[in-house]
């Protein structure tokens, strides 16, 4: 909202009040994410609770798989031999990743005592043990997969003191998989639309569910209004609130002037990163599956991407003139 008034104050309310009442349809079809987005938010949290930060971070990669079917089907679109074998190595990269399971511990926040920041909540002497439903946790993330996930719109994201304690995830709207390639299709759809109109379209629907979720759940509740209803809001949680407020618009632009299969494969890569860094912050001790299958999901994720069914046309092509002309050469 802030990018429209910053563009053109004075047509901001007058563009908000023609786009959302002018065009009830756009804005219906806007409301499709928003309501997804109600029930993935229960669903990742109860995957994070069964799950070490590291594996939920790498297994998001489902997301690659869901999303193509999705983009086929929405947006009239093919798949070549080389991307559906792409997705079957994604999805042996994840499964291969999940087999790494063993009996971990790791650090928490007591719960008689609210750490201000992540850094003190990790230095509790308190101990959970990890590995009790890990199939669980996996169910969930594939759910997740299927329905939504990891585009985010209007998102204000707390810290995690650990993914045992994932209700201090809040106000997360993430539409991906059925949502991200149909908010696609809306954008293009009417492509003079600014892409900040449709963000805070999207926003406002997806907030008003987060807000709901909050109020209905009340450890969610507690931690809201610890978080954000007093004045300790700590530096750490407004940084990722407004790097996640910019990875929202980031997103809206990316689908506008490329695809959301691109758009996953970006968030593909970067999850591995993120996945590395959950290591270290949760103090997990990975073995050789977890390593062999975050390379495979990387492999899978580029070999997705570097050959779509134009390039993959004319490097067949040249292959077989290749071959015509070493059995000319050869006879």
């Amino acid at each position: 909202m802030l990018c429209i008034v910053f563009r053109n104050p004075f047509r901001a309310i007058a563009d908000t009040y023609r786009e959302t009442f002018d065009n009830p349809g756009d804005t219906l079809r806007l409301f499709i994410p928003a309501v997804i987005f109600s029930f993935e938010n229960h669903l990742r949290v109860t995957a994070n609770r069964f799950l070490m930060a590291a594996e939920a971070k790498l297994l998001k990669e489902l997301n690659l798989i869901t999303t193509s079917f999705s983009w086929v089907i929405i947006n009239n679109r093919d798949l070549s031999p080389l991307q559906c074998c792409a997705v079957a190595l994604m999805f042996s990269g994840c499964n291969l990743i999940q087999m790494d399971q063993r009996d971990y511990t790791f650090k928490v926040e007591s719960p008689q005592i609210r750490e201000n920041t992540l850094k003190d909540a990790l230095s509790s002497d308190d101990q959970l043990p990890y590995g009790s439903n890990a199939p669980l946790g996996l169910f969930m993330l594939i759910c997740i997969a299927i329905l939504s996930e990891t585009m985010e719109y209007s998102a204000l994201y707390l810290r995690s003191i650990s993914y045992q304690e994932s209700t201090r995830e809040m106000f997360r709207s993430d539409a991906y998989c059925f949502a991200l390639p149909y908010y696609e299709y809306v954008i293009k759809r009417k492509p003079k639309v600014s892409i900040w109109m449709r963000n805070f379209q999207v926003s406002f629907f997806s907030s008003s569910f987060g807000l709901i979720s909050v109020l209905s759940d009340t450890a969610a509740r507690e931690a809201f209004v610890a978080n954000y209803l007093t004045a300790d809001l700590s530096l750490y949680s407004a940084a990722i609130i407004g790097g996640r407020s910019l990875h929202s618009l980031f997103t809206g632009v990316s689908l506008k002037f490329a695809d959301a299969v691109m758009v996953c494969f970006c968030h593909a890569t970067a999850i591995i990163l993120s996945g590395l860094g959950a290591i270290k912050l949760f103090k997990y001790i990975p073995g050789i599956r977890f390593y062999c299958g975050a390379l495979v999901s990387a492999m899978a994720a580029f070999a997705f991407v570097l050959f779509p069914p134009v390039n993959e046309v004319k490097i067949l092509k040249k292959l077989r003139k290749r071959s015509k002309s070493f059995v000319q050469n050869s006879e």
